[in-house]
C-alpha cells in the first residue's frame, strides 16, 4: 500500500508524517534520508497495528480506548520521531 507523505523544511533538516497514519513522524538530514526513514517508520507502524489487532480481548480488557490507542513503543521506533 502507498501512503502519501508530508515532508517540512526544519532547522536540523527534514521532517516527515504520514497524514493518514496518525503520529507516524520521522526526520532525517536530507530529503532523502527523511523519505528513507518514513518508509521504515511505516513498516514499524503498521507492525504495532497489527500486534494490537492480534491481541486476545482480555490483554485490553478494561484498559480506556484512548490508553489502546496511544501505545507507543521505545523511543526511537516508529511512530516515535527519529
Amino acid at each position: 500500500m502507498r501512503y502519501k507523505i508530508a515532508l517540512y523544511n526544519s532547522e536540523e533538516g527534514y521532517s516527515v508524517s504520514v497524514p493518514g497514519l496518525p503520529g507516524c513522524w520521522s526526520q532525517g538530514k536530507t530529503k532523502d534520508e527523511a523519505i528513507a526513514n518514513i518508509e521504515t517508520a511505516i513498516g514499524e507502524y503498521l507492525e504495532v497495528v497489527g500486534d494490537l489487532r492480534d491481541r486476545p480481548s482480555t490483554e485490553t480488557e478494561g484498559a480506556p480506548a484512548s490508553i489502546l490507542a496511544t501505545r507507543e513503543p521505545p523511543l526511537g521506533t516508529c511512530p516515535c520521531t527519529r
